[in-house]
């Protein structure tokens, strides 16, 4: 009988089973917490004799080859500068394995550098299932910059914690805690996937996702199935910096909340195509609807909410510049 299924003898004596119509790449794994691993030759091919940091597993990767790194339940890094994992290699998945709280955890612990921990600088690169923990009093300068070009980057099923709100994710003026950095080139087709963002309830983060200023923005954005609560000094959704123009995108299925600082919840720019369907906004700008600046957008079942109100579904079927 047939079977999508592989057995491969990798260098180190372990046999992996792999779904070969996923990948037929390489399969690495990385845990911090084994007492028989190490980043060097020899390790890295077998969950016994694994490499024990992202970034160096990383490195041993191939372009192009779809190899996989495998981030094993309880696995702990601490980032404390900017890049301190660069992805660089075109076509690599990270993928964290447990839930809950036994997910992979990296706690970013970043002064207010000018870029974040993680830099994605190639095509095709893929996260998920990994915890992003703000542990630096004063706030961290962001989680993931999206290099100009950086295109197809997936963010899946992760999750972007403050537990305090001295110990936000990115308080750094102009940038989110996942920022497009697109000063000349577009960044192509950024999916955030699945993701869930609890900002502290009084905390002072910039935004949730923003395109730097620059010239060329983002182009199809998509943003699908998230929940990002927080307390937002920007726009949890900030796409009108500078003189960028992000169109077309599509943002459904998900719930965008700003608890505070008399901000709105996304502001779009004012010549881009947005699709936006199946949301819950809430905004907690004083005047200012929690939506702005979408006048060639599409709307249907969205769904808002100002302070003190049980809500507007008056957005339904809308095509109108509904609070700009």
């Amino acid at each position: 009988m047939k079977s999508p299924l592989f057995s491969r003898h990798q260098p180190g004596g372990v046999f992996t089973v792999v779904n070969e119509t996923i990948t037929t790449g390489d399969i690495w794994f990385v845990d911090s917490g084994s007492a028989t691993g190490a980043d060097g030759e020899g390790y890295g091919r077998n969950p016994d004799a694994p490499f024990v940091t992202i970034d160096y597993a990383i490195g041993q990767c191939t372009a192009s080859n779809g190899d996989i790194i495998y981030v094993m339940p309880g696995h702990a890094e601490t980032l404390d500068g900017a890049a301190d994992i660069t992805c660089d290699v075109i076509g690599v998945k990270i993928i964290g394995i447990g839930w809950g709280s036994n997910k992979p955890t990296i706690s970013v612990d970043t002064e207010h550098d000018s870029t974040a921990v993680i830099s994605v600088s190639v095509d095709n690169v893929w996260w998920e299932n990994i915890r992003f923990v703000g542990v630096n009093t004063g706030g961290s300068s962001g989680v993931f910059d999206i290099g100009g070009g950086a295109d197809h980057c997936t963010i899946k099923g992760c999750d972007f914690i403050e537990t305090a709100n001295t110990l936000e994710l990115c308080v750094t003026a102009a940038r989110g805690v996942i920022t497009a950095v697109t000063s000349v080139t577009a960044v192509d087709s950024l999916s955030i996937i699945g993701c869930t963002m609890q900002g502290a309830a009084a905390g002072n983060d910039e935004s949730f996702l923003c395109a730097a200023d620059g010239t060329a923005g983002l182009t199809n954005l998509l943003i699908d199935g998230c929940r990002i609560i927080g307390t937002f000094a920007d726009d949890a959704i900030q796409l009108d910096a500078g003189t960028n123009v992000n169109t077309p995108g599509t943002i459904v299925n998900s719930v965008l909340a700003n608890q505070g600082g008399n901000n709105v919840v996304a502001t779009l720019d004012t010549g881009a195509v947005f699709f936006l369907d199946n949301l819950t906004l809430f905004g907690a700008h004083s005047t200012t609807a929690p939506l702005v600046g979408y006048n060639a957008s599409y709307m249907g079942q969205v769904y808002s909410c100002e302070p003190g109100a049980f809500g507007d579904n008056g957005l339904i079927g809308s095509t109108t510049n509904w609070g700009a």
